[in-house]
């Protein structure tokens, strides 16, 4: 875990200055919207959004609260991921499920109409990110799948990276070779249809994450939509006009961050343009310089345009130009009303350099509501952390911390006190025994000397022959706990990664549990816990311990 994350999760003060409210402050949050309204979107924007939301089949009453955001009372909690496959990482399902509860809460306790809404990030290039997920096979091997199609090309954005025949085929292999349930062949059956009926990597993210969520979903909004277009617009131009003013900011923020002993996430230069051109529908990258820009393309390529020719083109056909990590999240809140935002360690440390960005364009920064952070602890592992006498909730410190940590704390945790500790402890007991017997009789007496040393010498051998199989019966009990350690540490750190980062929900939560439990962890998920939070699957299954 990052050092400003933790720092940020603690309400460092000396952070304060990089954020434009503290988390929970939702007068400060609405004061500063009030003064900079974001405007309401018209009737053709909320079409766009009903209408995609439903054709990726996102549940009606849900895609129908987009009329909302038409309302000048309206206010939206957001967050946003790349799209991965199967819903991308744990992290991503605790996100969407935290920004849909948090909006339900700022409506209920703040009294302001508010929509939950996911934003799509598919204008990121970066495939590899998106493209692999884990599984775990019949034998509890963890096994990687990396999703190729051979339609992408370095630089296109996600939302055009198609879904291709041989995923539903990938799909039904994987499904077949993971431990048989209830649940496995319906579950695989339905991933296989809404790959089949994905266009691409985008519509496979929100379709699978709409099936999951039903009701609980929450708004769906994707970069490429038109109304998003015209709304960044305005971002781009003054991107392009003042070439190099947005990174300067990002990078005194970071400046001033090291200052404090932190570690900068956005490394910007000073020539850096935070916006993208299109060209044959790749992003190329823009870099300043005397009165000129170069556009380096996905492979390295560089040309030269005049500045006044870009800026022309920036206002001719905004469309033709994307955001990047210092724009997006600029324009999200200058598309939407955005009165906070959940978001992770990644995003926080980076959002810590973009305050003065804000300001810059002219959009109120929103509140930062940390992501939830969790562990699901399977059936399994529960028993076993208990047949050591491990108690779940001890370990929630150690959940993100490392494998090496994790392990050091269950096995202190386990064996209470060394053996030799124990056993030193009984010799010692022993000798006192021994010493008031020796007190109590009359060893001036030669026989009843002889029957003492008898006794005494009986008891020691006794005791060492006890001790050595005492250590024999530790050193079956440490292999024990070895195979209970590292049952523990392969559902909690797969591969060696936190499992939140690891894993999708689907592989093998909701094979050996099925799609049930969704509406469950979302109820159980505490949006308000700072700290890791470990969910005990047994108690969400309804009528069975698990597997």
């Amino acid at each position: 875990m990052s050092g400003l994350w933790t720092s940020y999760l603690r309400d460092d003060e000396r952070l304060a200055l990089f954020f434009a409210h503290r988390p929970g402050d939702w007068a400060s949050a609405a004061e500063a919207r009030a003064r900079n309204a974001a405007e309401p979107l018209d009737r053709d924007a909320i079409a766009e959004i009903v209408s995609a939301n439903l054709e990726w089949g996102v549940d009606p009453r849900v895609a129908e609260r987009a009329a909302l955001l038409g309302s000048p009372a309206t206010h939206a909690v957001a967050t946003g991921q790349q799209p991965g496959l199967l819903g991308g990482p744990l992290y991503t399902l605790y996100k969407t499920i935290a920004v849909v509860r948090w909006a339900e809460r700022v409506e209920r306790e703040q009294g302001l109409p508010t929509a939950p809404v996911f934003w799509v990030a598919s204008e990121d290039d970066d495939f590899d990110e998106v493209r692999s997920f884990r599984w775990q096979d019949a034998g509890g091997e963890w096994r990687k799948y990396d999703y190729s199609a051979a339609s992408h090309k370095p630089g296109m954005p996600l939302y055009d990276v198609a879904i291709e025949p041989h995923l539903a085929a990938d799909l039904r292999e994987i499904f077949g070779r993971v431990r048989q349930t209830e649940f496995t062949a319906d579950l695989a059956q339905r991933l296989c249809a809404i790959a089949a009926e994905a266009a691409n990597v985008e519509s496979f993210f929100v379709r699978a994450m709409a099936w999951l969520l039903g009701d609980r979903a929450p708004i769906f909004v994707s970069p490429r939509m038109k109304w998003v277009r015209r709304r960044a617009a305005a971002i781009i131009q003054r991107e392009i006009a003042q070439p190099g003013e947005s990174s300067r900011r990002v990078i005194e923020a970071g400046e001033r961050l090291a200052a404090l002993g932190f570690s900068p996430s956005l490394h910007r230069r000073p020539e850096h343009v935070n916006c993208f051109l299109f060209e044959n529908g790749l992003r190329h990258k823009i870099l300043a310089g005397d009165g000129r820009f170069q556009i380096i393309g996905p492979t390295g390529e560089r040309r030269t345009v005049e500045a006044e020719s870009l800026r022309a083109d920036a206002r001719s056909d905004p469309a033709r130009f994307g955001l990047n990590v210092v724009t997006r999240p600029v324009v999200q809140d200058i598309a939407l009303p955005t009165l906070a935002c959940v978001a992770g360690p990644g995003e926080v440390g980076y959002l810590a350099q973009m305050r003065g960005v804000y300001e810059l364009f002219g959009v109120p920064m929103p509140m930062m509501l940390p992501r939830p952070q969790v562990s699901l602890i399977e059936p399994r592992v529960e028993r076993a952390l208990a047949k050591m006498g491990v108690a779940v909730e001890s370990l929630a410190g150690t959940m993100d911390d490392s494998p090496e940590r994790f392990d050091d704390l269950v096995a202190r945790a386990a064996r209470h006190e060394a053996v030799e500790e124990r056993l030193e402890a009984a010799r010692r007991r022993l000798a006192e025994t021994l010493d008031f017997v020796a007190s109590h009789v009359t060893l001036s007496d030669p026989a009843v000397a002889r029957s003492f040393e008898k006794l005494e010498n009986t008891a020691k051998t006794g005791f060492e022959k006890l001790a050595e199989r005492q250590r024999h019966a530790a050193l079956a009990h440490d292999d024990e706990t070895a195979r209970a350690i590292a049952t523990a540490r392969d559902s909690f750190w797969p591969s060696g990664l936190p499992q939140e980062r690891a894993l999708t929900i689907f592989c093998p939560f909701l094979n050996l549990f099925g799609t049930g439990l969704i509406a469950r962890l979302a109820e159980a998920v505490r949006i308000d816990v700072r700290d890791v939070q470990p969910i005990r699957l047994s108690s969400l299954v309804e009528g069975e311990e698990g597997p």
